[in-house]
C-alpha cells in the first residue's frame, strides 16, 4: 500500500496524450476493432447450392423455405454468411419466372448494408462490387438507367482495388451490356470480346468461371449478329461451343444442367443465322434442338419462347399454316406462364401475321392493334436508354469523385494546420507547468518516502496479525470438528435406542411421550450436527465431477415427498436435461435444503415448484413455495451463519439458522450465486444460478 498524490505534470501528460489519439484518430479515420462473427462459407454453400437446386427443379418456395429455417436456427452468423444469404434472396426475386425486381432491390441494398455495418469493404472487396453490380442490374431492368451508372460506377471503384482482372471483366461486360441494350451491336461486341480477354488469365477454372465466360463468346456473336455481321456472329457461336465441350465433364447435376442449357441457346441463335442466309432447313433443325433443350424444367425457358417466334415466322414463310397455329398456341401457353415484354410483342406481330394468312381480317386487325401498342412502349423505352451515354456516365462520376478526394485532401490539411498550433500551444503550457512543478517535486518525494515507510511498517503490522488470526481460525475450525464429530455418534446412538423402544408394543404412554421428546430432540441435535460439519467444511474439500442434474433434483424430491405427505402437500418438478460441474453432495445439500425450508414454512394442502432451466449461458433452479414468506425486517439477515432471523415451521417445525448459509456457502464455492423474492401474500421464490460456459454441459 502507498500513498499517491495527484501530480499536475502527470495530468497534463496525460491530457496531451489524449488528444495527440484523438487527433490521429481523427486524420486517419480509425475505427477501433469490433468484434466480428466468424464466418462458416463451406457450410452455408452447400445449404445455397441445396436451395439453388430446389429452384433450378423447379421447386423455388422449398429452396428459400429451405434457407430461411436453415439460418434461423444458426446461431450468430458471419458477415460473409448473411451475404450469401441475401445474394440468393436477390438472385431469386430477380429470376425470369419471380421478377420481384424491388424485392430483389431491397436485398441488394441488404448485401450493401451488412459489409459497411460491419465496416468490413476492404476485407470484402469483391463482394461489395458485386453486391453494386447486383443492384445496378436491378435498376437497369426498372429502366433507370443513371441509379444503374452509379451503382455500376461504385462496384467499379471496389473491384479495381482488388487488381484482380476477373472482378474487372464484371464491370466491361456491363459496359457491353448497355451498348447492346441501346442497339449499339458494334460497340457491344468489343465489349464482350475485351470482358472475355481480361477474365483469360484468371487461373481458377470452377462453374461460375466457365459460365460467365461462355457468355461472354454468346454474347459477342449476337452483337455480331444483331449488327448484320452473319460471318463473325457463326463464329463466335462456334467458340462457345467449343467452350461448352471442352469443360462440361467437370460439373455434374445444376451445373450439367446449365452447361447443357447454355448449349441450347447457342443452338437457337445459330439456328438464327442459318435462317438469315436463307438456309430454312438448317435453320428449322438448329431452333428445334434449342427448343427441345430450352423447355426442359429448369432451363431457359425464356431463350425457348424467343425461338418459337423465330421458328413460327419460318413455318408462315413456307406456308406451313397449321405447324404456325400450333406453335402461336403454345407460345401463348408459355408466355400466360412466364411473361415477356419483347416475345409478347413478337407473339402478336405473328397472330397478325397468321390471321391475314388464313383470310380472318377483324382477328389480324385486333393482333395489329394489339402489337402497335406494345411496339410504341417498347421503343419509348428504347428512346430513353439511347439518350444515355455510360461511357459519359462513368466520366462524370469519376471527375466527381477525384473533386471529392481532392476536397478531403484540402480538408485534411485545414486540420494538420490547427492540430500543429494546438499542438504548440500545449507544448509551451507542458514546458511551464513541468518547470513549476520541478521545484514542488523535491519536497513532494521527501514527504511521500517518509509516509510510504510508516505505511510500510503499519502493513507488516497487520500482515502479522492477519496470519495470527487465520491460523487461530483454522485451529478452532478443526477444534469444532473434532467435537462435532465425537458429539454425533452418541447422539445418533441415542436416536436409535429411543427408535427401538417406541417400536416395542408395551411400551407404557408416558414412557412413548418421553421417548418422543427424547427422539425428536436427538434427530434435532443430529440435524444441528450435520449443519455445522457443513459449515466447516472447505471448498477445496469438495468432490467435483459433470453432475446430471434434472435426476439430481428428481431424487430430491423423491427423497422429501413424504416429508411433504405429512402436511398434505405436494412437490412438482419442472427441469430442462442439464450438466453442471460440481459435487454432487454438495449440490444435493442446497437443493434438499430450499426444499425442505419451503415445505417448512408452507400451510397444509400448499404445492412447491421446482423448476430448472437455461437462461442464455447459465442454468438457473428455482424453489416457489405458498407460504408465509420473508418480513422485510428478516430479508438481510437469512443468509448470515447462526442468524438471529429464526421462525418456527407452520406445523411448529424448529429451526436452526445455518442452512440458508451453508447453501450460500456451497453454491458460491461453484462459482454461482444465490438468491430469493418475498412476498407474505404470494409466498417465497429461491433462485441458485450457475454458469454453463462449457459446451459439454449441455446435455
Amino acid at each position: 500500500m502507498s500513498l499517491i498524490k495527484k501530480d499536475p505534470a502527470r495530468l497534463c501528460k496525460r491530457t496531451f496524450l489524449f488528444f495527440l489519439i484523438s487527433a490521429f484518430c481523427g486524420l486517419s479515420s480509425c475505427h477501433f476493432p469490433t468484434r466480428v462473427n466468424p464466418d462458416h462459407p463451406d457450410y452455408f454453400r452447400r445449404i445455397i447450392d441445396s436451395a439453388q437446386g430446389m429452384y433450378d427443379l423447379a421447386h423455388p418456395h422449398g429452396g428459400m423455405h429451405l434457407v430461411d429455417s436453415v439460418y434461423a436456427i444458426f446461431p450468430n452468423p458471419g458477415v460473409g454468411d448473411l451475404y450469401m444469404k441475401y445474394s440468393f434472396k436477390c438472385d431469386y426475386y430477380c429470376k425470369e419466372q419471380i421478377r420481384d425486381y424491388y424485392k430483389g432491390l431491397l436485398y441488394a441494398d441488404s448485401m450493401i448494408q451488412v459489409i459497411h455495418k460491419a465496416g468490413l469493404e476492404s476485407r470484402f472487396n469483391k463482394e461489395f462490387a458485386d453486391a453494386n453490380f447486383s443492384k445496378g442490374d436491378i435498376y437497369f431492368k426498372l429502366g433507370k438507367y443513371v441509379e444503374a451508372s452509379k451503382c455500376y460506377y461504385n462496384g467499379k471503384i471496389f473491384a479495381e482495388k482488388t487488381l484482380n482482372y476477373c472482378d474487372r471483366a464484371s464491370i466491361i461486360s456491363r459496359y457491353a451490356m448497355v451498348n447492346y441494350q441501346q442497339g449499339k451491336f458494334l460497340e457491344a461486341a468489343a465489349f464482350f470480346k475485351e470482358s472475355f480477354d481480361q477474365a483469360s488469365p484468371c487461373k481458377t477454372v470452377n462453374f461460375e468461371f466457365v459460365s460467365k465466360m461462355q457468355e461472354q463468346l454468346g454474347n459477342t456473336g449476337l452483337s455480331y449478329y444483331k449488327a448484320g455481321l452473319a460471318d463473325s456472329a457463326m463464329k463466335y457461336y462456334n467458340r462457345a461451343l467449343d467452350y461448352i465441350e471442352k469443360y462440361k465433364f467437370l460439373f455434374s447435376g445444376n451445373q450439367a444442367v446449365y452447361m447443357e442449357t447454355a448449349k441450347g441457346v447457342t443452338y437457337g441463335n445459330m439456328g438464327m443465322v442459318y435462317y438469315e442466309r436463307g438456309d430454312l432447313a438448317m435453320a428449322e433443325t438448329f431452333l428445334k434442338k434449342s427448343i427441345d433443350i430450352d423447355t426442359k424444367d429448369g432451363n431457359e425457358k425464356m431463350d425457348a419462347e424467343a425461338m418459337q417466334t423465330k421458328l413460327i415466322q419460318l413455318y408462315l414463310e413456307t406456308s406451313r399454316l397449321p405447324s404456325a397455329e400450333t406453335c402461336l398456341h403454345q407460345l401463348r401457353m408459355a408466355l400466360d406462364t412466364l411473361p415477356n415484354d419483347i416475345v409478347e410483342m413478337h407473339w402478336r406481330k405473328l397472330a397478325w401475321n397468321y390471321y391475314t394468312a388464313v383470310k380472318q381480317p377483324e382477328k389480324a386487325n385486333y393482333y395489329l392493334q394489339n402489337y402497335l401498342v406494345i411496339k410504341d412502349s417498347l421503343d419509348a423505352r428504347a428512346r430513353t436508354l439511347a439518350s444515355i451515354n455510360p461511357l459519359l456516365e462513368f466520366q462524370n462520376l469519376d471527375q466527381k469523385y477525384e473533386l471529392s478526394l481532392l476536397k478531403k485532401e484540402n480538408e485534411l490539411r485545414d486540420l494538420y494546420l490547427l492540430i500543429t498550433i494546438v499542438f504548440s500551444f500545449m507544448a509551451l503550457v507542458i514546458i511551464f507547468l513541468v518547470w513549476r512543478n520541478w521545484n514542488r517535486s523535491k519536497k513532494n518525494i521527501r514527504t511521500l518516502t517518509s509516509l510510504n515507510r510508516q505505511i510500510g511498517d503499519q502493513n507488516l503490522y497487520l500482515q502479522t496479525t492477519l496470519s495470527s488470526l487465520e491460523q487461530s481460525l483454522e485451529e478452532n475450525a478443526k477444534l469444532m470438528k473434532v467435537v462435532v464429530h465425537d458429539l454425533r455418534n452418541p447422539i445418533g446412538a441415542i436416536s436409535s435406542i429411543t427408535s427401538l423402544m417406541l417400536a416395542r408394543e408395551d411400551c407404557p404412554p408416558e414412557q412413548r411421550k418421553m421417548l418422543k421428546m427424547i427422539g425428536e430432540s436427538s434427530n434435532n441435535s443430529l440435524t444441528l450436527i450435520n449443519e455445522m460439519l457443513e459449515a466447516s467444511t472447505a471448498p477445496d474439500e469438495m468432490k467435483m465431477e459433470w453432475v446430471e442434474m434434472k435426476g439430481l433434483l428428481h431424487y430430491c424430491v423423491e427423497l422429501l415427498q413424504f416429508k411433504a405427505a405429512e402436511k398434505k402437500q405436494q412437490i412438482v418438478l419442472q427441469a430442462e436435461p442439464l450438466n453442471i460441474y460440481s459435487s454432487r453432495g454438495k449440490m444435493w445439500r442446497v437443493i434438499s435444503n430450499l426444499i425442505a425450508n419451503s415445505i417448512k414454512f408452507s400451510p397444509e394442502g400448499a404445492t412447491v415448484t421446482v423448476r430448472m432451466e437455461r437462461i442464455d449461458d447459465t442454468a438457473r433452479i428455482s424453489v416457489h413455495d405458498q407460504g408465509i414468506g420473508i418480513p422485510d425486517n428478516l430479508k438481510d439477515k437469512i443468509f448470515e451463519l447462526f442468524t438471529d432471523a429464526k421462525r418456527t415451521g407452520t406445523s411448529g417445525e424448529r429451526p436452526f439458522g445455518m442452512g440458508l448459509s451453508i447453501s450460500r456457502k456451497i453454491v458460491e464455492a461453484h462459482g454461482g450465486r444465490i438468491w430469493f423474492e418475498s412476498d407474505h401474500k404470494l409466498g417465497t421464490t429461491f433462485y441458485v444460478e450457475f454458469s454453463l460456459s462449457d459446451e459439454r454441459a449441455v446435455a
